[in-house]
């Protein structure tokens, strides 16, 4: 490995109190020229470490179950089937797996609204910055433009601003320049705001009871490290959002790297397909696991087997 620069610190300095050794390697040397980039990861809003989230998420499905009968629909439909179901009798099932996709969906879409991280977060950063929307709303309004009314009534309650169908032209115009500029002067000290949000997070993961205050801070410590770690190394190097040129591939000699738009397609074909079907090895899917069960587990034996009483039959391995 060729160092252009190296040096060490003197003695307890930074992280330690022994001298620190630091060098300067070749971007290339380090990352490598030829980059294996996947398709950009979507943005998930449901995070399952943050258990404001999560309960935010189940009371809002809960909802949503409750609204369109849900369990019931499933009961009835467990009741009425008869096994092997044929194509015809798949059909409620399938529609009422497309209402729950959808409900998920639903759910995770308004359990938390998305951070960017253009700017440390916080809550307070985050309102002044819905402040800002709404007084753009307002003054789009008065200028004609089509805004919805109930909308803007509801972003005016949560940055308490009232009255608002009143206010001069002028002076939304003034309210506006303010809010732009206690964000801006927020936002210059996101970074430092940003540990006072973290020690709440971790202290609502405390609260849970499956972890202490302290690990939760240090694992949210190390998740800010890694985070601003990947995002300077994003910056450094230019991201490429497209699919795979070359893949590595196994072959009856060992692996080998292809470059066959073909051979790469069949080959994640193959992974994904294997993927999707682990589960079909499981013991729930043969005899006579099957048979007690059903297909969905809606039965007398599936309580059971979440109270402890449930025996299995000889032969299944457990």
């Amino acid at each position: 490995m060729h160092i252009s620069r190296g040096g060490w610190l003197e003695f307890g300095k930074e992280y330690s109190d022994h001298r620190v050794l630091y060098m300067d390697i070749d971007m290339h040397t380090l990352l490598g020229k030829h980059k294996n980039t996947t398709a950009h990861q979507t943005i998930r809003r449901l995070q399952c470490k943050d258990p404001r989230t999560v309960d935010r998420y189940n009371s809002i499905l809960a909802k949503q179950y409750e609204h369109h009968n849900m369990i019931e629909r499933l009961t009835a439909f467990e009741n009425n089937v008869a096994y092997p179901i044929s194509e015809q009798e798949l059909l409620p099932l399938i529609k009422l797996d497309n209402l729950n996709t959808q409900l998920i969906r639903h759910a995770e879409k308004n359990c938390r609204k998305l951070k960017m991280g253009a700017k440390p977060y916080t809550p307070d950063l985050n309102k002044l910055g819905l402040a800002i929307h709404v007084w753009r709303l307002i003054q789009k309004k008065q200028e004609g433009c089509k805004v919805s009314s109930r909308y803007l009534r509801r972003k005016a309650h949560q940055c308490r601003i009232f009255n608002y169908n009143i206010i001069p032209t002028v002076e939304c115009r003034r309210a506006r320049a303010l809010a732009y500029k206690e964000y801006r002067d927020y936002a210059s000290q996101a970074k430092l705001k940003r540990p006072a949000f973290l020690d709440g997070l971790a202290d609502a993961l405390a609260a849970k009871g499956n972890i202490s205050r302290s690990s939760a801070v240090r694992q949210l410590n190390s998740q800010e490290e890694s985070r601003y770690s990947n995002r300077t190394i994003r910056n450094v190097i230019k991201h490429f959002d497209g699919a795979p040129y070359h893949m590595e591939l196994p072959g009856p000699q060992g692996s080998f790297v292809s470059t066959d738009k073909e051979q790469i397609e069949n080959a994640l074909m193959k992974e994904y397909e294997a993927k999707y079907r682990l589960a079909e090895s499981s013991p729930f899917l043969d005899e006579p696991l099957l048979s007690d069960l059903g297909p969905l587990a809606l039965n007398s034996n599936a309580e059971k087997i979440l109270e402890g009483t449930y025996i299995c039959p000889p032969g299944v391995d457990t």
